[in-house]
């Protein structure tokens, strides 16, 4: 039987960010089928909530890329003035990011998710190396502090 799942211990990279150097990095994982629907939903904004009834709320494309970020990055060495490690899954770290770094980024994880191959993802433009995988406990908090 083929497998259909997504392994979301398996960790991609590090990938070495050209717009933060000297040695800024990330390393991702895929997002599964039920993810990629969520950040869908997210994006056409059909976000439903309660509050005296319920109500429609429109929820734009920087709810929708702390999603894809807080789910996708691994790990990151991405930190602010003061030295902190930006929680990129929230809109306050994205809204710290600088603009390029977080292109670079949301291209690299949209290369990792449109990969039809193990070989492709080792052919990212940006990956010097062939992919590190490294496994993850299932405790284990993936998300960046």
């Amino acid at each position: 039987m083929p497998k259909a799942t997504v392994d979301k211990s398996k960790v991609y990279g590090p990938y070495d960010l050209k717009t933060a150097p000297p040695d800024g990095y990330v390393k991702l994982r895929k997002l599964t089928y039920g993810e990629t629907m969520q950040r869908m939903e997210i994006g056409a904004g059909n976000v439903e909530g309660t509050r005296k009834g319920k109500m429609s709320m429109k929820v734009g494309a920087l709810a929708m890329e702390a999603f894809e970020f807080g789910r996708c990055i691994v790990e990151h060495n991405l930190t602010d003035e003061n030295g902190h490690l930006l929680n990129l899954g929230s809109v306050a770290g994205l809204n710290l990011l600088d603009p390029q770094i977080g292109d670079e980024i949301a291209k690299l994880i949209n290369d990792l998710n449109r990969a039809e191959s193990e070989e492709e993802l080792g052919n990212l433009p940006e990956n010097p190396t062939e992919p590190l995988t490294e496994e993850l406990s299932e405790t284990e908090d993936i998300s960046p502090s």
